[in-house]
């Protein structure tokens, strides 16, 4: 959700007309298609149309309190139920590569559970009982009168609003976020994140239903939003039709709310899915943070022979296997020995990235610990000339093992499978493959994402 479909702010990615057909109908052959990142139950009524959609999984978002429940009601009904990671990549009954379903699979869902930073204002974050194991998830302290919620809207908007300004921040069912990703293990925390452009719309007025609708109609030129889906009604709670007040969340409190919520992602060991639009620098600075004095330990080459050595004579003293592999995985700097839980996510993916090539090399860093992803969309990366020409340069700077690919689109359906294509063609273009090449390294990419969360601790990788 980073500005994107029923906001109606930019039209939709097209199709260059010489492009290679997209190989619907040998889709099995060429790898399931896995959408990174999308908000289906934006749009209640077209989620009964994911089991006929072309991709073979969808990761579904959660953004804030209305949509929580949808979410966990979509996974319970739809949710993904194989281990990610396992098999060979070749495609059997139901389950295709790495474990992910095949197309034809009619449970295509694996949820996110998390608040977006458009609404973070409606979190009161309380740092007195952020424990670290992660139970203080994302802020549950209520705010039980409106003098209170004042306050509080008071210390995290600025400029700071009038009196006759009343939101609801009260943070109800932030404190059900870690119920729920118990009851679902294969969940991510998401959409979580940090956004210095975005202003707090206002509260909804009597046409804010109407308003949502004609958005919807005219997203994209009525190109990719169907009518029908148009016309029906919008999971409350959005931006959509909803005008923008002057007012933005400080930095400090998106901070707080993020902070809390990757705490909880690292207790779980759970991947997330982040939004960063216009912080780049900073929204780096608040994951690092998670893994300062647990890096990865890089050696210096006399480090490494010395450690050859004293592995190789280790070995020799040694009668026992198990004693030689703690000690070599020791001295090869995988920090097996080390008793700290992590207090980093384990797998992190940076959604429709839209910053400069320098900061995302920085998560490639060889002492930075947790597997860092980036996903794009012909939605947000791919739909001007000019944003097409950062994607190249942002892929171009991305391993090939860390792309991934998503709509960020809020409706389920054919206009879904077209985002995801457009998106697969976009990125398998910038980094020179064919598609079907890149559309089987990319479901490798993504089941690898999935189960880091299951693999644990990514500092113990070579």
């Amino acid at each position: 959700m980073c500005g994107s479909g029923v906001n109606g702010d930019h039209p939709g990615p097209t199709t260059a007309p010489d492009a290679e057909p997209f190989p619907w109908a040998d889709i099995a052959g060429a790898g399931p298609l896995c959408d990174a990142h999308c908000h289906p139950t934006d749009t209640v009524a077209s989620l009964a149309g994911i089991p006929a959609m072309h991709a073979a999984v969808l990761t579904v978002m959660a953004t804030r309190a209305q949509d929580q429940d949808l979410v966990a009601q979509l996974a319970t009904e739809q949710g993904v139920q194989t281990p990610f990671g396992d098999g060979d990549g070749d495609g059997d009954s139901g389950v295709n590569y790495y474990g992910l379903p095949a197309s034809n699979s009619s449970r295509k869902v694996v949820p996110a559970f998390g608040w977006h930073p458009w609404f973070a204002h409606l979190l009161y974050d309380d740092d007195v009982n952020a424990n670290a194991d992660g139970r203080g998830d994302s802020s549950h302290h209520e705010l039980t009168s409106l003098a209170d919620k004042r306050r509080h809207l008071a210390a995290v908007l600025h400029p700071s609003p009038s009196l006759s300004q009343d939101d609801d921040a009260n943070d109800k069912n932030s404190h059900l976020t870690r119920a729920r990703l118990e009851a679902h293990p294969r969940a991510l925390v998401g959409e979580i994140g940090l956004d210095k452009a975005f202003r707090v719309p206002e509260a909804g007025g009597a046409t804010e239903d109407q308003e949502a609708t004609e958005t919807a109609a005219e997203t994209d030129g009525g190109s990719t939003v169907d009518p029908a889906l148009a016309a029906a009604a919008l999971t409350p709670g959005g931006r959509e039709g909803r005008l923008l007040s002057p007012f933005r969340v400080r930095p400090a409190h998106q901070v707080a709310v993020l902070a809390a919520q990757l705490r909880l992602a690292a207790a779980l060991r759970r991947p997330i899915s982040v939004h960063g639009v216009q912080a780049h620098g900073l929204l780096y600075d608040t994951l690092a943070a998670t893994w300062r004095g647990q890096e990865r330990r890089m050696p210096t080459r006399r480090q490494r022979k010395e450690d050859a050595r004293a592995a190789t004579n280790a070995a020799d003293a040694s009668d026992s296997d198990d004693d030689d592999d703690n000690l070599e995985n020791e001295l090869n700097g995988n920090l097996s020995n080390n008793t700290t839980p992590p207090t980093y996510p384990p797998a992190i993916c940076l959604h429709s990235y839209t910053g400069p090539p320098d900061v995302l090399r920085q998560y490639f860093a060889p002492h930075v610990p947790a597997a860092v992803y980036v996903s794009f969309s012909a939605t947000i990366n791919g739909r001007t000339d000019a944003g097409r020409a950062r994607l190249a340069a942002a892929v171009a700077a991305c391993p090939d093992d860390r792309v991934l690919v998503e709509s960020d689109l809020h409706t389920a359906g054919p206009q879904m499978d077209a985002a995801l294509a457009e998106g697969y063609r976009q990125v398998c273009e910038a980094k020179g493959w064919p598609l079907r090449e890149g559309i089987a390294r990319i479901a490798r990419n993504y089941a690898a994402f999935l189960a880091a969360g299951q693999t644990h601790d990514t500092r113990s990788e070579a």
